[in-house]
């Protein structure tokens, strides 16, 4: 059964914060009109606290949203969960506390603003983020985004993650709450979706077999289920 669009869709995007990787999502909306992309600066170091402000102005003044908050941004949309408009939150692939803590105090003692300015190679791209049937296409997209990034802006949200502990903002949630879980996702671990269930047990989730990058390389089977969700909490609101 085909579900449209009842809801203003808030698409927050991940670390790279420019909203350009969900052109391969949008391309499955014959209408875009109640689609909102927010965006993040690229040049500004800014904390969580800071990058909500900076969204907040981004969002619908008047019709009621639904956000879709992708990985990085799941702390985001936890600090708008009492925005009067708000009519739900999508977690893509994401956490609300840090999702690799040893990988990322590894990452914390390399010198990443200069390693992000290196090309990075596809294998470890397919293996940690999209899977081997994802197309180069999508490869090339995403490190010609990156590019668009100053690098020190990428590793102060990386280095960010290390502190992020947003559980409790969830735990008397006013709207409902849905999951876009990816079966093999290598960046954010199965227990970050447990987590979020445990501290709101009423979380509806829609599994997706795939990798880390569920929008970008499955945006149609992604759409499916975010219009499915989008459907559910149009309901409660």
């Amino acid at each position: 059964m085909k579900i449209s669009l009842n809801s203003t869709l808030v698409l927050l995007p991940g670390l790279d914060g420019t909203g350009l990787l969900f052109s391969y999502f949008l391309e499955q909306f014959l209408d875009k009109s109640r689609i909102v992309v927010i965006n993040y600066p690229r040049d500004r170091l800014l904390d969580y606290d800071q990058l909500t402000e900076i969204v907040q102005p981004q969002l619908p003044k008047s019709a009621h949203f639904i956000l879709v908050a992708e990985s990085f941004a799941g702390p985001i949309a936890a600090r708008l969960i009492e925005h009067p408009q708000l009519g739900g939150i999508i977690f893509c692939a994401s956490f609300l506390t840090s999702p690799q803590p040893l990988l990322l105090e590894l990452v914390r003692q390399m010198p990443l603003p200069l390693l992000l300015r290196l090309p990075i190679p596809s294998l470890p791209l397919r293996i940690a983020c999209f899977g081997f049937s994802c197309s180069e296409t999508v490869l090339d997209s995403f490190r010609e985004t990156l590019q668009l990034v100053k690098p020190e802006v990428l590793s102060y949200r990386l280095r960010l993650l290390l502190g992020v502990n947003d559980l409790w903002r969830i735990r008397k949630s006013p709207v409902p709450l849905g999951y876009l879980k990816a079966s093999d996702d290598q960046l954010v671990p199965a227990s970050k979706h447990l987590e979020i269930r445990r501290a709101f047990p009423l979380l509806e989730t829609r599994e997706i077999t795939g990798s880390h990058f569920l929008l970008q390389t499955l945006p149609a089977v992604a759409k499916e289920a975010v219009l499915e969700l989008c459907d559910s909490m149009s309901q409660q609101i």
